[in-house]
């Protein structure tokens, strides 16, 4: 609704409001025609009446329109997450003006003080909060030229580094998961021969695969339940060629009535595969059966990276093919370690053959076994 006037008559402060969104202001005056022009003025930008908001009465708004694809899911459950439990206790009912570089060291020392990693806390305040704050500038005359969050000094984070698999590791998971979970094998071996990302992997289709070029189309992702229409970044973007061998595995998992949609990957129930309850149910339980510490399922694509490092291949190959910059590589991957380009790289099959016809056929039928656990 525009902007309006409105008569308040209510514990003797009747008169004229000007209602526009959140803004319902008194005009302080009995006279509709006083309030006319007033109303008049306000539309032609002479008379700013616009309050500034509290962080709650603009968090509520904002908070609805950040929706996919605008905004990724996970950054979205991010936000509400920090804004409950750390921005909205302290800031909810202060103005967007009173909040201050100051008045945030003050937060920032003590969300640290509870002894939350400082990567936690610059989510929660350089991410979060100033990711509202941004976009209030934009709507709030008052804070127009405003940014009380560029002074704030944050220590260089440490990340931790990538933690591979050794090739016996890899040869074991991949052993026990085509000897004791072959339907999820092939998306074990896909995570292990291709580097991709968890997300990028479950998000495949089959319209995504080129079985005649052995091309993999990734351009999209999966996570929270939901698909995404990217990858985790531009660079993701792109078009990767898999192992003849890599190619016949996934296609043996491909039914008749299967359509060019449906995804590649799927659970025991035909529902997509959800990571974080794969790990838990199959990929931990693997881990501790063979006795191999635990690693994030992640580990998957930093023991393929490493791999490739390791027997030579261009930095700038890899970057191309894994969807990420040479420069991350060089950081994460590269250390001290001496490259041998004469080393012949060791591909999943060399290390562990060709599954059987009988495996391949057991892991294609849909009743070749029931359910277990819903991953």
């Amino acid at each position: 609704m525009p902007a309006h006037i409105i008569y308040k008559d209510s514990g003797g402060k009747n008169g004229w409001y000007l209602v526009d969104g959140y803004l319902d202001k008194s005009l302080k005056t009995k006279s509709k025609t006083q309030a006319e022009q007033l109303l008049k003025q306000y539309m032609q930008g002479k008379l700013n009446l616009l309050p500034c908001p509290t962080v709650q009465e603009f968090y509520d708004g904002w908070i609805e329109r950040q929706v996919p694809p605008l905004v990724r899911r996970s950054r979205v459950r991010d936000h509400k997450q920090a804004f409950k439990k750390h921005i909205l206790p302290r800031f909810g009912q202060s103005e967007l003006l009173a909040v201050k570089t100051a008045v945030l060291r003050n937060f920032q020392a003590d969300l640290l003080k509870t002894g939350l990693k400082v990567k936690s806390v610059r989510n929660i305040i350089d991410s979060s909060f100033r990711a509202m704050y941004r976009d209030a500038r934009g709507e709030v005359e008052a804070l127009e030229g405003k940014d009380p969050f560029l002074d704030l000094k944050w220590p260089k984070v440490k990340r931790p580094p990538p933690d591979p698999l050794s090739r016996e590791d890899k040869r074991k998971i991949l052993n026990c998961f085509v000897e004791a979970e072959p339907w999820y094998y092939p998306f074990v071996r896909f995570q292990f021969d291709t580097g991709c990302r968890p997300s990028e992997t479950i998000a495949l289709t089959w319209a995504d695969l080129n079985p005649g070029s052995r091309r993999v189309t990734i351009n999209k992702s999966h996570y929270l339940s939901a698909d995404n229409d990217h990858p985790k970044t531009t660079r993701s973007e792109r078009l990767i060629t898999i192992g003849a061998d890599l190619m016949e595995l996934v296609q043996a998992l491909r039914h008749p009535w299967s359509k060019e949609t449906d995804k590649v990957f799927t659970n025991k129930f035909g529902t997509p595969i959800s990571e974080d309850q794969f790990r838990e149910d199959y990929w931990n339980r693997v881990l501790t059966a063979l006795d191999i510490r635990k690693r994030k399922f992640y580990a998957t694509r930093h023991t393929f990276i490493t791999q490739c490092v390791e027997v030579g291949y261009s930095l700038k190959e890899i970057a191309d093919y894994a969807g990420t910059s040479v420069q991350m590589i060089e950081d994460n991957y590269c250390g001290k370690q001496m490259l041998d380009p004469d080393r012949a790289p060791e591909t999943t099959r060399e290390i562990f053959g060709r599954p059987s016809e009988k495996t391949l056929q057991t892991m294609a039928s849909p009743t070749g076994f029931e359910p277990v656990l819903p991953a």
